[in-house]
């Protein structure tokens, strides 16, 4: 991994850290590709913040995480993870917010449970909200597509590090789900970010959404990120 990480914690609760690992991969991994995997935006600063543990985290918590992102000016938040309602702290927060960039995702698809999905801070106007999709461009299993959804990206066992070691020694394991996703996103708005420093939330997100490439599927049109088309988009402002 790169040594433009810089770690933070805002709880004492321990937390296995493979998530947090896996998707920090996809984003800056300095691999060489052949054997090791490499990420979208190696040369990146990271900022990493620990919120919880494996079992959950206070709004309270994310909420002062997503400012403190802010006042250590990341220009992306990407979040994988949601919450059925919205605190007054983290609705404040998000306003107050760099883009970011988030999952939504609902357990009616993981176990069994009531219908209920992770709405926030998936829905707030200024988050740019990402679905996944397998290698051949269709919704993958484990993800919703629905009006509150912006953009779809790569999210099927996306190759990226892992604490854990793994066959032939190596820190190597694959990533599904909208947490795979997300990377790919906040990947290409700070592609995006360092071409014009100057794009609002909604700039970016209109951006993303009109270069897209649209897909039928059973849950209606989905548009799925294009990098290109989008960079030209940004250069032709």
């Amino acid at each position: 991994m790169t040594n433009r990480i810089t770690h933070l914690s805002l709880t004492t609760v321990k937390a296995t850290m493979v998530h947090g690992t896996m998707v920090a991969g996809i984003l800056v991994a300095t691999g060489t590709r052949a054997t090791q995997p490499r990420g979208l935006i190696p040369t990146s600063h990271l900022l990493t913040i620990l919120v919880g543990a494996d079992s959950g985290i206070s709004q309270r918590n994310l909420a002062q995480a997503i400012r403190v992102a802010v006042q250590r000016w990341a220009e992306v938040t990407n979040i994988s993870l949601g919450s059925i309602t919205a605190s007054a702290s983290l609705r404040q927060a998000v306003l107050f917010a760099s883009p970011i960039v988030t999952t939504w995702w609902s357990w009616r698809r993981l176990v069994t449970m009531p219908p209920w999905t992770n709405d926030y801070p998936a829905q707030f106007p200024s988050v740019i909200t990402v679905a996944a999709v397998n290698q051949a461009g269709l919704l993958a299993a484990h993800t919703d597509y629905n009006a509150h959804h912006d953009i779809a990206a790569p999210g099927n066992l996306i190759k990226t590090a892992t604490p854990r070691l793994g066959q032939h020694g190596q820190y190597i394991g694959w990533l599904s789900g909208t947490s795979a996703a997300a990377p790919y996103v906040t990947a290409v708005c700070a592609i995006l970010l360092g071409i014009d420093p100057h794009l609002t939330h909604h700039e970016l997100k209109d951006i993303l959404y009109r270069t897209a490439q649209t897909h039928p599927s059973s849950r209606g049109l989905i548009r799925i990120i294009d990098v290109r088309r989008a960079m030209t988009a940004v250069r032709d402002l």
